[in-house]
């Protein structure tokens, strides 16, 4: 994938009245790939099969805006999702956000959780249970 400055520098070869072959040779390019460039309107990021990146291309021009605001967050990715749904002109998806997010999760720092009160928790004998219970055995007449 190449960055916007490297599609400019197609298109401004192309409006130079450089051929399609000729930008191919001099960037040491395909062909299909110069016309995948030319075609794609200006700011948007081109993937592999022709199209515009879209919520992917989004993620990767404002990385490092997404990055602070997942360590801002703790590492919630839901939370990033719905803080960045109003600013995002594309569909976002939970999945890309957190494949995107994946190497930045070393560096989360999560506050420290107050220990839950352990239960007591002692194991009673029989003879407690019984005691305890409003339990009284009835024995048969034979």
């Amino acid at each position: 994938m190449f960055t916007p400055k490297q599609q400019n520098e197609i298109k401004e070869l192309k409006e130079a009245g450089v051929s399609i072959l000729g930008i191919s040779k001099m960037l040491k390019i395909s062909r299909n790939t110069v016309y995948k460039y030319i075609k794609a309107t200006d700011g948007q990021r081109v993937g592999k099969d022709g199209r515009h990146l879209g919520f992917k291309g989004y993620l990767v021009d404002n990385e490092q805006l997404i990055m602070k605001r997942f360590l801002k967050l703790e590492g919630n990715c839901v939370d990033l999702a719905r803080e960045i749904q109003n600013e995002c002109p594309y569909q976002i998806c939970l999945r890309t956000l957190q494949d995107f997010c994946r190497p930045y999760r070393s560096q989360v720092v999560k506050k420290p959780r107050k220990p839950r009160a352990k239960k007591n928790s002692r194991k009673r004998s029989l003879t407690e249970i019984v005691d305890s219970s409003k339990y009284v055995p009835v024995i048969p007449d034979f």
